[in-house]
């Protein structure tokens, strides 16, 4: 998972110029937290989630919260925002996995085990 690089120009305006650019995205359905401190964008789609628990789920997400740098990057409603070059789906199918949002059943051979 990579960080791509902003190409976007900030709005014009004096005030406008000295603040990070807000992006103009569609909110995921599945993975938009409305408490969630952290937002990433994949092509036009935010997720905002929890970055204490992406980095505990994820090294790839740790080292990328860790060299972000807050002066260069864009916010989003107030949260840090870091726009990745993975397709919307790509992302979506990750976090899934790393942080599903309901309930998983695990089989074993000889018993099905619910997880909460």
């Amino acid at each position: 998972m990579a960080r791509a690089a902003d190409t976007s120009s900030p709005p014009s305006g004096d005030a406008a110029s000295n603040s990070p650019q807000e992006p103009t995205s569609k909110r995921d359905s599945e993975y938009w937290l409305e408490d969630g401190n952290i937002v990433l964008t994949a092509g036009q789609t935010a997720f905002r989630l929890y970055k204490g628990l992406l980095s505990r789920q994820s090294g790839v997400f740790r080292d990328m919260f860790a060299a972000a740098d807050p002066d260069v990057d864009a916010t989003v409603e107030g949260c840090p925002a870091l726009h990745l070059s993975d397709s919307p789906e790509d992302l979506r199918a990750l976090l899934q996995t790393l942080v599903p949002t309901e309930r998983r059943h695990v089989y074993l051979p000889d018993q099905q085990v619910h997880i909460q």
